[in-house]
């Protein structure tokens, strides 16, 4: 009705007007609508999107670390050559640092939006069987 209104035609109604919603939209479910299998199944959708969230990141900070340590690396190399050796293994030392530090962070600790959204549901899905009395 409202795109009748929109185009500027006026419309009258003389009687009940009764509108059918025809569109076929349902609303998604809730995690408790679920039954039992649905949940499992959902779960364990989950749990492979979170891997692949993870493979994801990891494949990252691999990228990451590996281009600090050619860099780092190759300057080390270069002052050794040269014949620095003290800042030679200052570098190499602090690369090691850095790679081990920036992994541990990235990979482990901090954890994306998507990687919090998936565990948050895991959890929920948990929660919602372990009431239930499923295992």
């Amino acid at each position: 009705m409202h795109d009748f209104l929109k185009a500027g035609n006026n419309l009258y109604v003389h009687g009940g007007v009764h509108i059918t919603d025809q569109s076929n939209s349902t609303q998604p479910k809730t995690l408790v609508q679920y039954t039992n299998e649905e949940l499992y199944k959902e779960w364990q959708d989950r749990k492979q999107r979170l891997s692949r969230e993870k493979k994801h990141k990891i494949k990252r900070c691999t990228a990451i670390c590996a281009c600090v340590t050619v860099v780092l690396g190759g300057l080390g190399v270069w002052y050794y050559v040269q014949g620095n050796v003290m800042l030679s293994s200052l570098l190499i030392g602090l690369d090691s640092v850095f790679v081990g530090l920036f992994a541990l962070q990235y990979v482990v600790i901090d954890k994306n939006d998507v990687q919090q959204a998936h565990i948050d549901k895991l959890r929920e899905i948990e929660l919602i069987l372990r009431e239930r009395g499923v295992e």
